[in-house]
């Protein structure tokens, strides 16, 4: 029987308009229904944690601890509580065998890898993607790809060569900033701490949003363009950029007019170094200065030229006098 003529039949048969023949057609029914729930039961061992099993659990045929006037109260009251149970179990069953959504959070294991200063590193994540991560920074990602889209987290800075996959976009989310990719290849540099964020690409076409302002705040670059989000002001602003951008991934380290006080930074990241500073040090020009897999005494003897300072460099501690 389909789900109308049991419809039809249980109706009928609560207006006391059932024949014998039918009223047998409907418990036969509802037996044989108890039979293939029953199975159920015994071959799926989550069943008693199901939520819906737990309500059918709980039904109490209170038709056992009453005493009622009549043969067919108690027998309407039967098949009601029985159809209850073929309605909730039906449910049940249909629930079970439905595709579950997938619970991402739940479901991913993820991996961070994490740079120290003076440290990089190379990787290339399951779809093919490759990544130089550069010093004292941190990229997390799912050890496997699902769903519809894929997606990292970047601490810090690091150079992206996607693999093109047109029905899966590749996305990093950064403080405040998402950008996202079909394939391309491109820089971001977003260090917790500095006032800005950038993303400059080399090939391809990339989508760089504002968390805060996903519909105002929003660009699309393409080569040799690229986007600064202020973290200040808050706001996304677009040009052009060059090479010196992601110098640092071929070993190359740029100083390109930056104080004092700014370098000792760049030193400290790129070397992974410590500077101790026993004295005040103004450089009397601008600092410029392209120096490729260079060792850390080098630049000093060229710097303390320029800023009148001595110093002593051992065991990762630079001490300026």
């Amino acid at each position: 029987m389909d789900k109308k003529e049991i419809s039809n039949l249980y109706e009928k048969y609560l207006r006391g308009d059932c024949t014998l023949k039918e009223e047998k057609l409907l418990e036969d029914f509802l037996e044989s229904f108890q039979h293939q729930k029953i199975k159920f039961e015994e071959e799926n061992e989550e069943y008693k944690n199901n939520r819906g099993l737990r309500i059918l659990n709980n039904i109490k045929f209170e038709i056992q601890d009453r005493e009622y006037k009549s043969v067919w109260k108690r027998r309407v009251l039967k098949y009601a509580a029985m159809l209850t149970i073929l309605l909730v179990s039906g449910w049940i069953i249909y629930q079970t065998n439905l595709p579950q959504p997938e619970n991402k959070k739940a479901e991913i294991a993820y991996i961070t890898k994490s740079t120290q200063k003076g440290q990089r590193l190379e990787l290339v994540l399951g779809d093919g993607t490759s990544i130089k991560i550069n010093s004292e920074s941190e990229l997390t990602f799912p050890e496997k790809f699902i769903g519809n889209k894929r997606e990292v987290f970047l601490k810090g800075e690091a150079f992206f060569e996607v693999k093109r996959d047109e029905k899966r976009p590749f996305i990093i989310r950064t403080e405040n900033v998402t950008t996202r990719v079909l394939g391309t290849s491109f820089n971001i540099n977003s260090y917790p701490g500095e006032n800005e964020i950038q993303v400059a690409v080399v090939s391809g076409k990339v989508q760089v949003v504002s968390d805060e302002n996903r519909k105002t705040d929003a660009v699309i670059l393409t080569a040799e363009e690229m986007a600064t989000y202020h973290k200040g002001k808050k706001d996304i602003t677009k040009s052009r950029h060059d090479s010196d951008l992601t110098a640092w991934r071929d070993g190359i380290l740029l100083i390109k007019g930056e104080n004092f006080t700014e370098i000792i930074a760049i030193l400290e990241r790129w070397y992974g170094v410590e500077f101790q500073l026993k004295k005040p040090v103004v450089l009397e020009s601008e600092f410029y200065g392209r120096y490729n897999n260079e060792n850390l005494d080098n630049i000093l003897k060229t710097l303390s030229y320029a800023g009148g300072f001595k110093y002593k460099l051992k065991n990762k501690r630079v001490i300026i006098y």
